[in-house]
């Protein structure tokens, strides 16, 4: 059984901060996933990629399970471009070109990933989202995480609704207020940056704090990284406090540098 199953997108990022340019690996599902595979060794990832992908950038995490992943011939991957415009990250110009991610479904996910104990959609739009959730409900006994995007709710907020509706557990960032308003009901974990995450889960409420850092290189994906680890460490059935203590850490541990991969040496 796997803990924890990502869909979504696998990206070829170009990043910019105060500290440089950098080209990396990224896209959230690849985010997430990567991260819950430093605390678990049942973690399967769901997406599409273009010949232009090195796919040995993906074999580095050893606990991945790259089944799920299709190489579309001839086609391009998904590309972002993050470029934060000030010190603390909190302006970004972000510019995607979704390629054959744009076409990741549920017909991507293999017949074994169906038995995982939690499903987690990724960053995408939410007419993308929908029917994979909704497939995951006819087929799956999982539990259903979703996460979404800013720029998503602003422009699709009635479809973002939907999508979070049909999901048992959601991931927002504490800037999209009018999601707060529509989820009193839900299971929602709330991202505060680096302030920390507060969880509020079954009628209890969990906070959680972290100490800010000084330099920030790369911010792209903390949250994604905060989601991995958590759901990783949540499907073990771990002290829910201890799991988001875990999280924070790691996703603060991510921005110390570009991409993720310097994570494979930060696991506790």
């Amino acid at each position: 059984m796997f803990d924890v199953v990502v869909i979504g997108h696998v990206s070829i990022d170009t990043n910019t901060s105060n500290f440089g340019t950098k080209i990396v690996v990224g896209g959230a599902a690849f985010l997430t996933a990567a991260s819950a595979s430093l605390y678990s060794e049942k973690v399967g990832l769901v997406s599409r990629i273009g010949d232009d992908f090195e796919f040995n950038e993906l074999q580095k995490w050893k606990n991945l399970n790259l089944s799920g992943i299709k190489l579309i011939k001839n086609k391009k991957s998904s590309r972002f471009s993050h470029h934060y415009l000030n010190e603390d990250h909190s302006i970004r110009k972000w510019i995607p070109e979704f390629n054959v991610g744009a076409n990741v479904c549920y017909s991507d996910i293999p017949q074994e990933f169906l038995d995982a104990k939690y499903f987690h959609i990724a960053t995408m739009p939410p007419k993308q989202q929908l029917p994979i959730i909704e497939y995951i409900k006819r087929n799956s006994l999982a539990i259903i995480s979703v996460d979404t995007l800013e720029n998503f709710v602003e422009d699709y907020f009635s479809e973002v609704c939907q999508v979070m509706e049909k999901s048992d557990l959601i991931f927002i960032d504490r800037n999209e207020k009018g999601l707060l308003k529509r989820l009193s009901n839900k299971n929602v974990m709330i991202k505060k940056g680096k302030e920390g995450a507060c969880f509020k889960y079954e009628g209890k409420e969990y906070e959680i704090k972290t100490n800010p850092i000084k330099d920030v290189v790369d911010k792209t994906g903390a949250g994604d990284v905060f989601a991995g680890v958590f759901l990783a460490n949540l499907a073990q059935k771990k002290d829910i406090l201890l799991t988001m203590s875990i999280a924070t850490k790691i996703a603060t541990e991510s921005i110390k540098d570009f991409g993720i991969e310097h994570l494979l040496k930060e696991t506790i």
